[in-house]
């Protein structure tokens, strides 16, 4: 492997059109065929440096098809970090290290955090992942494998523990073989080394040399790196045809690579993009991808300015940081160099990045904004529950001469990234058995099903419920498949929000009686009620709307004409 810089000649050269890097252009023949590295000034001192690779990013596949890697006790140092931790940031953050809170860690233990996905060429590509997570401290690794073993108990799966290496093999309907395999190497006891669906020899450090390596050791002292190997994606990614906005990105679509850096320096944290061409030629149309990306940046940022503003509790604080992105967008400098376009814009380290947070968790938007986007991923889950097992999940499920079990809502927990409550219960008794009570008893219901400002975080209590019987989206002797939606999926209720609230378990739902007034049976905030549509699609219905209608809507091959009110 060569590095070059644009002469042709091994090396490096400042680019004093950007004003903010070093770059390099990466040649050789390595399977994942070339890539670019984009290097911030404030972290390239030379040969020496470049040898300092962090342990944690010696775990990235040369030829990784993407990878994220965040030194979080950097990121936490300075003003950065004292406005991060205003905010719900260690909600984001540590679903990176899930099994943070089993080994008795808090975000304030967590030092360095990578993601890798080593391969998207096959169809569940994405889905096959190694993080690394190392800590300040010790975690107690008798206290996490027990941990482990009881998050994972079910009549399905396996878990074996050799030589401090934990396998869990449990069902999967998306592997051919029916199974999925996620290992967790606890054999150093600040370092936790996971693989879901990976084989072994992604838990030692890789030696190879790919698309990625030199820009991995030239960036090794920039606390927060991220790389997308585009020649490593699936064939129809580039052959696809893109809807009309997406157009003017093709150039980025059908580049190499993408390398982004985030380095925090004088008082501001400079994020720099860089992308790869084959050509100089087709590098200059990638600039202009770049460059209309910030128009359109500009666009939505506007857009959802006015969006999220009605919705959010703090509209004062969230419009300030829209102007400090968009200040940082007009500041936005581009640069070309032979085969590499690059672009870069910087942000004050105390801009106020808690609204940001408070919005990506959910935390800052008014109640209607969070019951909407509950019901969004409760409907997604219906979706992908339909996808695997070719049904939706029946409102109960049902034991020996059809006694109701469970309900639903634990159906969709592996859709909702529950997978591991959901291991927990057992599913061949019914919720109030001795066992799935105290399951129920013992974790906090997940937050997709509770209602803001109704939900009683202790009584493990959901509005949010299905129809059943009388030809409504769900019947009580078993599961309905999309098909069966004849009135149109955008015509017939999937989930509502019920007046009467349940214990999130208990397979207890709305029955639908043509014959009775089916309004009361529904929970109206400020007038009006929120509801998931079959096909995926939130509404908000009035409490004006006409019995009939609602009846209409409930059906679900009733064939009824539903009216405008």
């Amino acid at each position: 492997m060569a590095v070059q810089g644009a002469n042709g000649v091994a090396g490096s050269k400042r680019n004093s059109t950007a004003g903010v890097g070093w770059w390099h252009t990466v040649t050789g023949d390595s399977p994942g065929g070339r890539c670019l590295l984009w290097l911030h000034g404030r972290c390239c001192a030379g040969a020496a440096r470049a040898a300092d690779l962090p342990a944690e990013l010696k775990y990235v596949p040369p030829d990784a098809a993407a990878f994220l890697y965040l030194d979080v006790a950097a990121l936490y140092e300075g003003k950065l970090g004292e406005t991060l931790k205003k905010t719900k940031s260690a909600e984001v953050i540590t679903t990176l290290a899930p099994l943070a809170k089993q080994a008795g860690l808090t975000l304030a233990d967590l030092k360095v955090v990578v993601v890798a996905v080593p391969s998207m060429q096959e169809p569940t590509g994405f889905a096959k992942t190694l993080s690394v997570a190392t800590y300040r401290k010790k975690y107690d690794r008798e206290k996490l494998v027990a941990a482990i073993r009881e998050s994972n108990k079910g009549p399905k799966t396996e878990v074996v523990v050799t030589e401090n290496v934990v396998r869990i093999t449990s069902p999967s309907p998306f592997n051919p073989d029916g199974k999925i395999t996620v290992t967790h190497d606890l054999t150093d006891d600040t370092r936790i080394v996971s693989l879901n669906g990976l084989g072994d020899e992604y838990l030692k450090p890789t030696a190879g040399v790919g698309c990625h390596t030199a820009a991995l050791k030239a960036n090794a002292t920039a606390p927060a790196l991220a790389g997308l190997n585009l020649n490593a994606m699936p064939a129809e990614f580039r052959t696809q045809e893109l809807p009309p906005e997406m157009k003017p990105f093709r150039p980025i679509v059908m580049a190499d690579g993408l390398f982004a850096s985030g380095v925090i320096a004088d008082g501001k944290l400079t994020v720099a993009l860089a992308v790869k061409a084959k050509t100089k030629g087709e590098a200059a149309e990638v600039e202009k991808s770049l460059d209309a990306g910030r128009v359109l940046l500009n666009t939505l940022i506007d857009t959802t300015r006015k969006g999220l503003v009605e919705n959010y509790e703090r509209p004062k604080e969230l419009g300030g940081l829209f102007d400090a992105l968009q200040a940082g967008m007009k500041g936005a400098k581009f640069a070309l160099t032979d085969s590499t376009a690059t672009a870069s814009m910087s942000l004050p380290t105390d801009a106020p990045l808690d609204p940001l947070f408070d919005v990506f968790t959910g935390g800052g938007l008014s109640g209607r904004q969070v019951s909407s986007n509950n019901l969004k991923q409760i409907a997604l889950a219906f979706h992908n529950h339909q996808s695997a097992h070719q049904f939706f999940p029946p409102p109960a499920s049902l034991g020996k001469k059809g006694k109701k079990l469970l309900s639903w809502r634990v159906a969709i927990l592996p859709y909702v990234e529950h997978d591991a409550l959901y291991k927990q219960f057992k599913l061949d008794e019914p919720w109030d058995s001795e066992h799935n009570l105290k399951v129920m008893k013992d974790n906090p219901m997940p937050k997709v099903f509770a209602l803001p400002g109704s939900t009683d975080e202790q009584d493990k209590k959901t509005h949010y419920q299905v129809f059943v019987g009388n030809g409504a989206g769900f019947e009580p002797t078993g599961p309905t498949k999309i098909t069966d939606y004849t009135d149109g999926t955008s015509n017939t209720i999937l989930v509502a929000t019920a007046a009467k609230a349940v214990e999130w378990t208990r397979p207890d739902d709305i029955e639908f009686d043509p014959k009775a007034e089916v309004a009361k049976l529904l929970l109206f905030q400020n007038k009006v009620c929120l509801i998931a549509f079959a096909d995926g699609s939130v509404r908000a219905i009035s409490e004006k709307v006409s019995d009939q209608s609602l009846k209409a809507l409930i059906t679900r091959n009733g064939g009824e004409v539903v009216s405008d009110d």
